[in-house]
């Protein structure tokens, strides 16, 4: 179906072709045209998520015990600086929840 989306064929042929709706059609020439893909968006990956392992989530447990006052702006680039690894706020986040702190530890 690419392919013939590619080939700039009339949205009719392309779904008598497969045997599917011109709205269905359409959709995926949209996918195309703004992803360069017809695979959902939601399944690819712009790029790789860095992976915390557990030295680093030692680190970051060890950096808000002991730095209590570091943004997640700080956390990412402390860990760009030292690990070469630049990961996302929601990333930090998830890990921060993962290592099960006490309210008195945080």
């Amino acid at each position: 179906m690419e392919q013939m989306i590619r080939q700039a064929k009339e949205p009719g042929v392309i779904a008598e072709h497969f045997g599917c709706t011109t709205r269905y059609v359409t959709t995926m020439a949209n996918r195309v045209l703004v992803f360069g893909l017809i695979k959902d968006p939601k399944l690819c990956r712009r790029s790789p998520a860095p992976v915390f392992n557990t030295t680093m989530k030692e680190e970051l447990a060890w950096l808000i015990i002991s730095r209590s006052d570091y943004y997640q702006e700080e956390l990412q680039f402390y860990f760009l600086d030292n690990w070469h690894v630049w990961p996302s706020q929601p990333t930090i986040s998830r890990v921060i929840t993962s290592l099960d702190l006490t309210w008195k530890k945080a």
